[in-house]
This record gives C-alpha cells, sequence and structure tokens, in this order.
C-alpha cells in the first residue's frame, strides 16, 4: 500500500521503513498510541533482553541488522540500556560471518550458544546440562536439548525475531 515506506532504497534495508512497521506492530498489538508505550508494557530498565535472531541462510533469509537495531533502540527508549541485552543464537560462526558483532551498538552482548568462557573463575556461556527437554530428534542417538546457560541464567524476557523460511 502507498502508506507503507519502501523496505529497501538502493539495495539496503530502509531504517525508517523498519521503524515504522515495528510502531504500527507494537501500537496494534496493545491499543497504545505510542511505540513507547507498547513497549513500556513488556519491558522495563531491570529487564536483561535476549534477542534471539536467526543468522543462518546468508544472505537472504537472515534476521535483517537494521530489525535488530531497532528493537535495541525502541528497548533503549524504555530504559533498557544496551548492557542488559543480549543478542544470541546456537551458532557463534553464523553470528559473526554476518556482522552481528560489530553492527549492533556498544555494550550489546553478541553471544553464540556454543561458546564458553571463564571470568572470575567461573565457566560462562554453553548449555545449562541441568535444564532441557528430553526427545527423539529424528533418530540421533543424543535425546536431550539443553538449554542455553545465559537463558536459564541471565535473560529474563526474550524477543524472538525468525525469518520465514522453506
Amino acid at each position: 500500500p502507498g502508506d507503507v515506506p519502501a523496505i529497501r532504497a538502493h539495495g539496503r534495508v530502509s531504517a525508517e521503513a523498519v521503524r515504522d512497521m515495528v510502531a504500527r506492530g507494537m501500537t496494534s498489538l496493545t491499543g497504545d498510541t505510542r511505540p513507547q508505550d507498547a513497549w513500556a508494557r513488556f519491558f522495563d530498565k531491570s529487564d536483561v533482553v535476549g534477542i534471539k535472531v536467526n543468522p543462518s541462510g546468508t544472505p537472504q533469509t537472515t534476521t535483517q541488522i537494521a530489525l535488530v537495531r531497532e528493537v535495541i533502540r525502541s528497548l533503549n527508549a524504555v530504559g533498557v540500556p544496551n548492557t542488559r541485552i543480549i543478542v544470541y543464537d546456537r551458532n557463534s560462526n553464523q553470528l559473526e560471518v554476518n556482522g552481528y558483532h560489530a553492527l549492533v551498538p556498544p555494550g550489546v552482548r553478541v553471544i553464540g550458544l556454543d561458546q564458553e568462557w571463564i571470568a572470575n573463575g567461573e565457566t560462562h556461556g554453553g548449555y545449562d546440562r541441568e535444564v532441557f527437554c528430553e526427545m527423539d530428534c529424528f533418530g540421533e542417538r543424543e535425546t536431550r536439548s539443553y538449554m542455553g546457560k545465559i537463558i536459564s541464567t541471565e535473560v529474563t524476557k526474550i524477543i524472538n525475531l525468525p525469518v520465514m523460511k522453506e
């Protein structure tokens, strides 16, 4: 329709169009007039927000950086600081290849669940062997799907930014 800004301008995703679509989506969801009020229904400065992206399927079927940046901007507008925002997926290599580390604002952590690191003598990241779902995955020997440690220990809210595939 004519009242929706073009998503792509000169081959790039339009940040203005993404901002407008996210604002429309959030105000339609909540009935609030102002996007900031809509976001404030779900998030505040005390939250640690995990943003689940999909970095596989380069280049066309990944969670676009423009969308991730708009979600971060919207969280900031309701008081969530960058240091309390984590962009994550299971595969650290795909996050790196798609540039999430370099293209999110300073302070936002980008974490692959397949990574572990040691800080202050404690192991962080990776998978939580205490939190899992038992299931038969197409006859594979491993029947447990483990939750990421950042999800079981740090994050208080999750925003899932999937892409449509297949």
